[in-house]
């Protein structure tokens, strides 16, 4: 692994963790191209975070299966840094793959009530996720 890089925080390989962080926000398998995008993240990208930190994250990665809603409810207490800052850079390096350009840009209409319900459904989505994550956040995560 080049000097820089980032390298493995946990005992997965780099490629399963861009997998792994990949299907907690897309639910479904990354592209050879957004893998190799991933592994190959300068350390520079994050701050510098503390060595308990990622031990934290390495866990977390390792035993949580919905980080998504992990991250969502670490985010109101300042909590897995690492793990926020890893679906970041997930999203922002999947808004460069064409294959999921469709997800990001809205191209239909639709009628104003279909949209008010889509609305409803994804806020009722959000409510749902940061219930299980503060659960995960409570009797998972640690420290």
């Amino acid at each position: 692994m080049a000097a820089g890089v980032i390298g493995p925080l946990v005992s997965i390989s780099p490629e399963e963790e861009a997998r792994r962080l990949f299907w907690a926000v897309f639910r479904r398998e990354p592209t050879a191209e957004f893998v190799r995008w991933f592994v190959n993240t300068p350390a520079l990208v994050f701050s510098p975070i503390p060595e308990t930190e990622r031990e934290n994250y390495g866990r977390i990665l390792s035993r949580v299966r919905d980080l998504e809603a992990l991250e969502l409810a670490s985010r109101f207490f300042g909590r897995n840094r690492l793990l926020s800052y890893k679906l970041r850079l997930t999203v922002y390096l999947a808004e460069c793959c064409p294959e999921f350009r469709n997800y990001f840009v809205n191209r239909k209409d639709l009628p104003a009530w279909l949209t008010w319900f889509l609305l409803a459904r994804a806020k009722v989505w959000n409510a749902w996720k940061l219930i299980k994550g503060l659960f995960l956040l409570a009797f998972n995560c640690g420290p």
